[in-house]
């Protein structure tokens, strides 16, 4: 993910794995000024899913340059869709 101009994904820790132990989250996307992705992962939990779930909210938001209403459904039915092709297993989010 690194490898894409603008995106910065790395592995959470301090305050930012502590915020999202606190709201039970795999991961976290978050877009920055000057349209910057940034993506947060709990190395502890996170999975496939949980990846390709926070990629897709990066590309979401700058496709639009920011949330869509309805966003994590979008992404969650998408993913449902695709979990044979992706190699993914939804339960695991």
């Amino acid at each position: 993910m690194n490898k894409r101009a603008g995106t910065v994904a790395e592995y959470a820790t301090g305050d930012s794995l502590r915020m999202l132990r606190t709201i039970e989250a795999g991961g976290s996307h978050a877009m920055l000024e000057g349209g910057v992705s940034h993506i947060l992962i709990r190395k502890d939990v996170a999975s496939r899913y949980t990846v390709f779930h926070e990629w897709l909210h990066r590309r979401l938001q700058r496709q639009l340059g920011s949330m869509r209403p309805g966003e994590e459904r979008i992404i969650d039915d998408f993913l449902e869709r695709h979990k044979e092709l992706l190699k993914i297993d939804p339960s695991q989010y």
